[in-house]
């Protein structure tokens, strides 16, 4: 569960159309704090900032290059983050893709409201009991 008074960031990283990502984007709690990416030069900005970001929703669609620099910034400058893989299609190259990145989980598009938030739960508390 979000911790009550306890502003949870996250960064989506995306390659997502304006409907794909408001439909994401409105699946979070209020006391989520969400930035979207759309470059991974933004997205730099966002990891290298002085936010501690919780998690990263890292789209699948990104140039490979640029996932593997993404995931390698993020590791080095928010080693506490979640990282979850996003695709709308879940299939044996996008479990790969998950594991050669490193990422934590893999998450399919389109999202459940109730699915979101059981992860956005699930690895909050992880990283808020890590930190306290």
């Amino acid at each position: 569960m979000i911790i009550p008074n306890t502003l949870v960031a996250v960064l989506i990283v995306h390659n997502l159309d304006s409907r794909e990502l408001r439909n994401f984007t409105n699946c979070f709690p209020q006391s989520v704090k969400v930035t979207a990416a759309t470059t991974p030069e933004s997205a730099y900005q966002s990891i290298t900032g002085q936010t501690q970001l919780a998690l990263v929703f890292l789209d699948a669609g990104l140039a490979g290059e640029d996932q593997f620099d993404l995931v390698t910034d993020i590791r080095k400058h928010q080693p506490s983050a979640v990282i979850i893989l996003v695709s709308s299609f879940l299939n044996m190259a996008t479990l790969r893709l998950s594991a050669l990145l490193h990422c934590n989980d893999v998450l399919q598009l389109p999202v459940n409201p109730d699915d979101l938030l059981a992860i956005v739960n699930f690895y909050t508390d992880k990283h808020f009991s890590l930190h306290n």
